[in-house]
């Protein structure tokens, strides 16, 4: 479907929404009608308050979701994302968003675990592979900063508790 399309059709929703301001369905619509036009922004508000009417409404989970990660908000994404998951588990496509969430939030582990998944369920997919390489890497590198941190500090507290030779302790040692 054409952008113009999904355009016209926000606006039918937008009148429909006025009429009928409080029915959740709509509000969807009328959010995933804005989403799919490229209005990620804009679909925020009627799918925020359609989840918020209606919150086992899956559809505005995902579209909501979406949206977010679109707007680079993935923290705010996963929480809908991992409901729409919930619903679906062998949906490669709500685990690839699922993943894509946890590793925009700095959440390697995460990500990998649904590329995990997602190997599990599409073993013949190699961008899932590809994306899992990316991911594990990704936890490999967060445990090589940590490991310099702790070694940095530990050195920082060796030099802090021990005296120079000479000084203090005939030896050296506390």
């Amino acid at each position: 479907m054409q952008k113009g399309a999904f355009d016209d059709a926000a606006r039918m929703y937008q009148d429909l929404v006025r009429a009928v301001p409080g029915d959740a369905g709509l509000l969807m619509n009328l959010g995933m009608a804005l989403a799919m036009g490229g209005h990620e922004q804009e679909a925020i508000g009627p799918l925020e308050r359609a989840v918020k009417l209606k919150p086992a409404l899956i559809p505005a989970q995902l579209f909501l979701g979406s949206s977010y990660l679109a707007l680079g908000e993935g923290r705010k994404t996963i929480p809908m994302i991992k409901r729409v998951v919930a619903a679906a588990p062998a949906n490669v496509e709500y685990r690839h968003l699922l993943a894509r969430a946890y590793a925009e939030s700095n959440r390697p582990l995460e990500a990998a675990e649904e590329l995990r998944a997602i190997t599990g369920i599409a073993p013949k997919l190699p961008a899932a592979w590809y994306a899992l390489f990316h991911a594990y890497n990704a936890v490999a590198q967060e445990a090589v900063a940590s490991f310099a941190d702790v070694s940095a500090a530990s050195e920082r507290s060796e030099r802090a508790t021990v005296p120079e030779r000479g000084k203090g302790s005939p030896r050296g040692t506390v």
